[in-house]
C-alpha cells in the first residue's frame, strides 16, 4: 500500500517513439537495425544480449510465438512487475529461412512437406504445445534479485499454521481408472492391485484413496499397505497385476536408512515385470528423485511416473525414459517404451556340453527382433562350467576362444565314387561305339577280373586304360574285404532290452557322482542301478553302462555312435519318456526382460517352431557326424590312408609315362618308315616307266 508498483503505459508505436526506451543491439554485426522502420530511432549499440537482464528503459524484438511467452516467464522481482509490456502490433520481418547444402536433392521434398504441415494447421498446433510447455517449465524460474535484508516466506514456514492438502485433477483419476479397467479386461487370471502409500501424515488422503473408493473397481482385489509395517508384507501377492505408489509430500522421509531399507524390502517382494504406477508432482523434483532411486535399484521393467495434476507422464524402460506431456492411450501406457532398446544388444552365452543350444539361438534372435535390436553370442572357452565357476572363468579368460582341431576326415567321398562310376560307364560306352578299339569288356575285366582276350597281347592304348583301373579296384576290394569277411564270420549281437523291467533285471549300471548328486540314489528309474563314479560320455566304451539323455538327443544317439571293436551300436534306446525337470536359463537377478523372453518362447512353442528347429538340428547332426564317430584305439594297428599309396602311385605313374613315351616313339618310327617305303615305291615305278 505504501509503494505501489507502476508500469509505464506504452500501448502504441507512437507511445514507444515518444518514450525514453532504448533498443540495445550489436550494430557492428547487425548494422541494418540502425535503419529499421520500427526501432531504428531507438537503436543503441550493445555487445551482449539483454534477456532476463534488469536494464532500465529497454525494449526488444521477438517473433510473435516467443513474445507471447516472454510476458509469462519473465518477472522483475525487485520492482514487482513484469519485465516487458507487449504491444498489440505485428509486422512482416522477412521469410523463415533454412540453410541446406548447395543444390540439395531433397529441397523440393522439404518444401512440399512443410507446405502440407502448414496447410493442415499442425505447425500452429506444435507452436501452441511448445508455448504451453515453456510456460510450465519456466514459470517462476526467471532470474531473481538478491535481497540481503529480506526473507521470502515459503511453504515450509506455513506448516505450523495450516495443513497440506494434496490435490489431483478429475481427468487424472478418470485416466487411471480407465487404465485399470482396460488391464482388467485383458488379464487372463484374477486382477489384483497393491496400493503403497508413504505419506507420514494423512495416508490415502490423495489420489490412491480416491482410486480405492471408486465403485468402478469394486470387483478388483485390492491390497493396501504403507509405512514400515513389515509383518503384513508377507501376505502380499508376489505377482500382482499393478503396484500403485504414492511417495507422500515430504522428501525428507527418504533420508533415514531404515525408511529406505523398508521401501526396498517391500519392492523386492514383487516380480520385476510388475506394472508400477507412481504418483508424484513433477514440480517437486527432489521428491521424484528420492522415490526413483529405490525403484531403479530394485529393477522394475516398466515403471511410470504420473503427475496427478498436470497428467505429465515419465515412462521408463530398462534402457532409459521418455517424458510425455500428454499421456498415451490407457492400452499403451505400459507398452509405450517397451521396445525402445536404443541400440543395446542382447548378449547370451551357451554351455554346449550341457545341452544343445541351436534352437535357443533362434529364440534369442526372435526376441531381439521383437525388441527392435540384435542378439550377439558371447564366445567363451569355459567348457560346461556353471554358476560361480562359470563367472570366475569368464572373468579370468575374458572369453578367449580355443582353436578347433580337425580330428577325422573321410577318405572316400561321394565325389570319388561318382568319378569311378563315370569312368566305368564311359569305357563301356567306348567299347560299344568302337568294338575294335577295346577287345576286352571293361566292366567284366575291371570288376570281375574276367579276361576275354589276353591283356598282354592287347594294344598299348587298351593297356593304358585298363591297368590303372585294375590296380585301383584291387586296393578298394582289399580295403573292404577284411570288414566284409569279418561280418560274415562273426555276426554282431545286441542284448535285447526293450522295457524297464528288462533294464532292472540286467547287469547295467548308472554311473554318477553321488557326492554331488545324491538324489539319483532315489531316482524312480535309475535309482536301483546308480553306482558312484564318473558320469560317462556318449563316446566312452564302458561296458554295462546306461545313460539318461533328453528325448531330442536320444533320437540321434544310436545313429551317431558305434562301437567299432564290438561292431554294434553303443546304446539301445528304450521307448519310455518321463518328466525329469523344467528347462532353466540363468539370467541376471531381477532381469527386466524376463516377461519378454517368456512371451516370445511361449509363442514359438505354440507355433511349433521350437519343434521344427529341433528336428532340423537332429538332421544336421546326423549329416555332420555320420561316419565320423569315435572309433576304438588300435595302438598295434595302422590304418591305410591315401598318403601311404603315394609311392605305389609314383611307380605306376613312372611306368605309364615310360609306356606312353614308348608308344609315341613307336608311332613316330612306324610313320617315318611308312613314308620312306612309299617314296621308294614311287621312285621304282618312275624308273621302270622311263626304261
Amino acid at each position: 500500500m505504501v509503494e505501489r508498483p507502476s508500469i509505464q503505459r506504452i500501448k502504441t508505436l507512437e507511445d514507444l517513439q515518444r518514450s525514453h526506451l532504448k533498443f540495445y543491439v550489436n550494430l557492428n554485426s547487425d548494422p541494418f537495425y540502425a535503419r529499421h522502420s520500427i526501432v531504428g530511432k531507438l537503436a543503441v549499440h550493445s555487445d551482449k544480449g539483454l534477456f532476463a537482464e534488469k536494464v532500465a528503459n529497454a525494449c526488444m524484438l521477438w517473433p510473435s510465438h516467443i513474445a507471447e511467452v516472454m510476458h509469462d516467464v519473465s518477472f522483475d522481482y525487485e520492482q514487482r512487475q513484469p519485465f516487458y509490456v507487449l504491444l498489440g502490433y505485428e509486422f512482416y520481418e522477412g521469410p523463415e529461412l533454412y540453410q541446406t547444402h548447395k543444390r540439395d536433392p531433397f529441397l523440393k521434398t522439404f518444401q512440399f512437406i512443410h507446405r502440407i504441415l502448414v496447410d493442415a494447421g499442425l505447425f500452429n498446433l506444435w507452436k501452441q504445445q511448445w508455448k504451453d510447455r515453456i510456460r510450465f517449465e519456466f514459470l517462476g524460474r526467471s532470474a531473481k534479485v538478491d535481497f540481503p535484508c529480506k526473507v521470502n516466506l515459503d511453504f515450509d514456514d506455513m506448516r505450523s499454521a495450516t495443513s497440506c492438502v494434496v490435490s489431483f485433477s478429475p481427468e487424472a483419476l478418470d485416466y487411471v481408472l480407465r487404465t485399470l479397467e482396460y488391464l482388467e479386461s485383458v488379464e487372463s487370471g484374477m486382477f489384483s492391485c497393491v496400493f503403497y502409500d508413504l505419506s507420514a501424515q494423512y495416508p490415502y488422503d490423495n489420489v490412491l484413496g480416491a482410486i480405492l473408493k471408486s465403485p468402478r473397481l469394486d470387483h478388483v482385489i485390492k491390497y493396501a499397505t504403507g509405512g514400515q509395517f513389515r509383518e503384513a508384507f508377507e501376505d502380499l501377492p508376489r505377482d500382482p497385476s499393478m503396484l500403485l505408489i504414492h511417495p507422500g509430500n515430504d522428501a525428507a522421509y527418504f533420508d533415514p536408512f531404515e525408511n529406505k531399507k523398508s521401501i526396498v524390502f517391500l519392492l523386492k517382494l514383487f516380480n520385476p515385470t510388475t506394472k508400477v504406477l507412481v504418483f508424484v508432482n513433477a514440480t517437486n523434483e527432489l521428491l521424484a528423485q528420492r522415490i526413483q532411486e529405490p525403484i531403479s535399484f530394485v529393477g522394475f521393467t516398466h515403471p511410470v511416473f504420473l503427475d496427478p495434476v498436470t497428467m505429465r507422464a515419465t515412462i521408463f524402460n530398462a534402457i532409459g525414459n521418455s517424458i510425455e506431456t500428454r499421456v498415451p492411450d490407457p492400452m499403451h501406457l505400459f507398452s509405450w517404451g517397451q521396445r525402445m532398446m536404443k541400440g543395446r544388444n542382447i548378449t547370451y552365452l551357451e554351455v554346449r556340453k550341457e545341452n544343445p543350444f541351436t534352437w535357443n539361438n533362434h529364440w534369442m534372435e526372435a526376441t531381439a527382433r521383437y525388441l527392435n535390436t540384435e542378439a550377439s553370442e558371447y564366445v567363451h572357452s569355459c567348457g560346461d562350467l556353471k554358476g560361480i565357476k562359470l563367472l570366475k572363468c569368464l572373468n579370468e579368460r575374458n572369453g578367449n576362444r580355443k582353436p578347433a582341431d580337425i580330428v577325422l576326415m573321410s577318405i572316400y567321398l561321394w565325389e570319388v565314387w561318382m568319378l569311378l562310376m563315370s569312368i566305368l560307364v564311359s569305357t563301356e560306352v567306348c567299347k560299344h561305339i568302337f568294338p575294335r578299339f577295346l577287345q576286352n569288356d571293361p566292366f567284366l575285366l575291371i570288376v570281375c577280373g574276367f579276361e576275354r582276350h589276353d591283356l598282354h597281347r592287347a594294344s598299348r592304348c587298351e593297356k593304358i586304360i585298363f591297368l590303372p583301373l585294375i590296380i585301383l579296384m584291387f586296393f578298394m576290394t582289399n580295403a573292404f574285404e577284411t570288414k566284409i569277411i569279418s561280418l560274415m564270420v562273426e555276426r554282431p549281437s545286441i542284448q535285447r532290452i526293450n522295457t524297464l523291467e528288462d533294464l532292472w533285471q540286467s547287469d547295467l549300471k548308472f554311473f554318477v557322482n553321488l557326492e554331488t548328486k545324491p538324489h539319483y540314489a532315489q531316482h524312480p528309474i535309475v535309482g536301483k542301478l546308480a553306482v558312484h563314479g564318473k558320469y560317462p560320455s556318449y563316446a566312452d566304451k564302458i561296458p554295462d553302462a546306461c545313460l539318461l539323455w533328453e528325448d531330442h538327443i536320444a533320437e540321434v544317439l544310436q545313429d551317431v555312435t558305434y562301437d567299432y571293436e564290438q561292431r554294434q551300436p553303443f546304446y539301445v534306446a528304450l521307448d519310455y519318456n518321463f518328466y525329469d525337470r523344467p528347462e532353466l536359463f540363468a539370467t541376471s537377478q531381477r532381469d527386466p526382460f524376463l516377461k519378454v523372453f517368456r512371451y516370445v518362447h511361449r509363442i514359438l512353442v505354440e507355433a511349433g517352431l521350437i519343434s521344427l528347429w529341433k528336428q532340423q538340428w537332429r538332421e544336421q547332426l546326423r549329416y555332420d557326424i555320420m561316419g565320423q564317430r569315435s572309433k576304438v584305439d588300435m595302438p598295434d594297428k595302422v590304418n591305410l590312408d591315401f598318403n601311404d599309396m603315394k609311392s605305389a602311385w609314383m611307380v605306376v605313374g613312372i611306368g605309364l609315362g615310360i609306356s606312353l613315351a614308348g608308344l609315341l616313339g613307336e608311332f613316330t618310327v612306324k610313320r617315318f618308315l611308312k613314308t620312306n617305303s612309299v617314296k621308294q615305291v614311287n621312285l621304282t615305278v618312275k624308273l621302270s616307266k622311263s626304261l
